[in-house]
């Protein structure tokens, strides 16, 4: 007999996590559909070379997907009723708009033996995530339960977050830990690798004018080392 974990291959969840983000099921529960896309036109490659890898990873369970694209849009299409019921029955992907259900992480990764929840996220971070340039990661979504389970699960491996408004930031000092999960979409990994190589931005500490004199001059000889990151905390 095979186990859950045989039965759970990681590219499967993480095609999941993916469907959370980006894709649907149509209502009639025949056609799955996947888009990514970018406003900006020199980046396109990028979301055509991600569908292309989705659709390997689609073809290895049905041979009926297709890569079409729409002005700025790279879309993965999939007319196949055994294949959204598939996904529907085992991972809880629901038919017709996301909107009107409450999104989670699939119960039956629960089951495992082994952290499979992190391809889950990597999908999810992979659609939904992006990478800023000031040195930080955004999970944005409308479902206050996914972001909810999503911020417990950061927790869970000390990758500590801010929650805003449908946005969880990951800042600069939780990156490297955050790589643990990373992503697999071309562009944002190219965009995350940048900032891990840049590292967090320190500002220099200023003395005020006048303070010169009220300062133990044994803290000169520290002063040109002392510096301040993008959470205010002295290095």
């Amino acid at each position: 007999p095979k186990t859950i974990d045989d039965l759970l291959k990681q590219d499967l969840i993480y095609l999941v996590g993916c469907s959370v983000g980006d894709g649907h099921i149509g209502k009639s529960g025949k056609a799955w559909v996947l888009v990514d896309g970018t406003s900006h036109k020199n980046k396109l490659h990028f979301s055509e070379k991600f569908i292309t890898s989705l659709s390997g990873l689609v073809n290895y369970y049905t041979n009926v997907s297709s890569v079409s694209s729409k002005e700025n849009k790279s879309i993965l299409s999939v007319n196949n009723k055994l294949f959204c019921r598939f996904l529907n029955f085992f991972f809880g992907l629901p038919f017709g708009k996301k909107k009107n259900v409450v999104l989670s992480v699939p119960k039956i990764l629960k089951k495992s033996k082994i952290d499979l929840e992190k391809y889950f996220w990597r999908g999810c971070f992979d659609t939904d995530g992006s990478v800023i340039s000031n040195g930080a990661v955004n999970f944005c979504s409308i479902d206050h339960n996914l972001l909810y389970e999503c911020e417990k699960y950061l927790n869970k491996k000390k990758i500590f977050c801010k929650s805003r408004k449908n946005v969880l930031v990951i800042s600069m000092n939780n990156l490297l830990k955050f790589s643990s999960i990373g992503f697999s979409h071309p562009r944002k990994q190219k965009e995350f690798l940048l900032l891990l190589n840049k590292g967090p931005k320190f500002k220099s500490v200023k003395i005020r004018k006048g303070m010169e004199n009220q300062i133990d001059p044994k803290l000169f000889a520290v002063y040109p080392l002392i510096r301040i990151d993008s959470g205010y905390r002295v290095r």
